[in-house]
């Protein structure tokens, strides 16, 4: 296969794809503190989250803190909640809706939550 036609297929296959969208929770089970973030991929925002923490420079440095103090194994991590897709393939932002997921969840935990 030419690599024209080669690039063409790869750009034609991502844009097909369709991640999990979501609300993504970690939860600090020594304090009960949870921190939940809305993503429109949330396999990738995980793997994100996970990696700055580990590597010391999240932005949030409340959470940045409590990962150090009691360190990765005292989260419980998980997706609370997925999104699905419309019927219309065109529609590519759904950012007002995982905001108003996002809004049901923080009232659901209110008190316990820390971040978005």
């Amino acid at each position: 296969m030419a690599s024209s036609e080669r690039k063409k297929q790869l750009k034609a296959q991502y844009l097909a794809a369709r991640p999990e969208m979501g609300i993504l929770m970690l939860r600090c089970l020594p304090t009960g503190t949870v921190y939940l973030q809305a993503a429109p991929d949330v396999k990738g925002r995980l793997n994100r989250v996970v990696f700055s923490l580990n590597f010391g420079n999240h932005y949030d440095r409340a959470l940045q803190e409590a990962w150090n103090q009691h360190g990765e194994a005292a989260f419980e991590i998980s997706v609370l909640d997925t999104l699905d897709y419309d019927e219309d393939p065109a529609r590519l932002d759904y950012r007002e809706d995982l905001e108003t997921l996002l809004q049901v969840w923080l009232e659901k935990l209110e008190g316990s939550v820390r971040f978005r």
